[in-house]
């Protein structure tokens, strides 16, 4: 598989169509332009593309912990309710305006 752009990315302000990152945040990552989107749907997707680094990262970590349980033996996986961890995926859910 190959590497995405290191996040994180971030959208443009006005008109805010451009979706930026790179370790300087000014590489163009992506334009979303579609003719057949109204323009209040384009906001919304390139919220959510923007937050696609941190969404990955956030299951990353959730895979990690059910992994981890797995090979200590445990049957169900009882997570803690708190933590940077729920904090990083609600900022990146937040992000993506799915939230």
């Amino acid at each position: 598989m190959s590497k995405h752009t290191p996040g994180p990315w971030s959208r443009a302000t006005a008109p805010g169509t451009k979706i930026y990152g790179g370790e300087d945040g000014r590489e163009l990552i992506a334009m979303v332009v579609d003719r057949d989107v109204s323009n209040i749907e384009i906001g919304p997707n390139c919220d959510l593309i923007a937050a696609a680094p941190e969404l990955a990262e956030a299951l990353r970590e959730v895979l990690a912990r059910i992994d981890a349980a797995k090979r200590d033996g445990i049957k169900r996986l009882y997570l803690p309710l708190e933590g940077p961890w729920v904090d990083e995926a609600r900022a990146a859910l937040r992000k993506a305006g799915v939230e």
